[in-house]
């Protein structure tokens, strides 16, 4: 099932969570995963591309935004990384929770 949705552009610095700008964003979408998103946007009485837009901008943090390690993810390790490392880590993708 091929959806295209009107996805809001990040915030320039300083801008909060707003969104000025529109980008075009296609997103092919399993059947199962398309028939949620209607659902869900039929239940918060939108449309699906403000439904996803809505969805993305929760998850995805703030612009410029630095992630912090979980407290679980800070101590001993057999990897032998080391502190130094955290950034490379971070932009790996160390930590996330997906």
């Amino acid at each position: 099932m091929r959806r295209k949705w009107a996805i809001p552009r990040p915030p320039r610095a300083g801008a909060g969570r707003t969104y000025s700008c529109v980008m075009t964003l296609t997103v092919h979408l399993p059947g199962e995963v398309a028939a949620a998103l209607e659902a869900e946007a039929a239940r918060r009485g939108q449309t699906p591309d403000q439904t996803a837009a809505a969805l993305l901008a929760e998850r995805l943090p703030p612009p410029g935004a630095r992630r912090r390690l979980a407290f679980a993810g800070i101590g001993s390790s057999s990897s032998g990384r080391k502190a130094a490392d955290a950034d490379a880590m971070l932009a790996e993708g160390f930590g996330r929770d997906d």
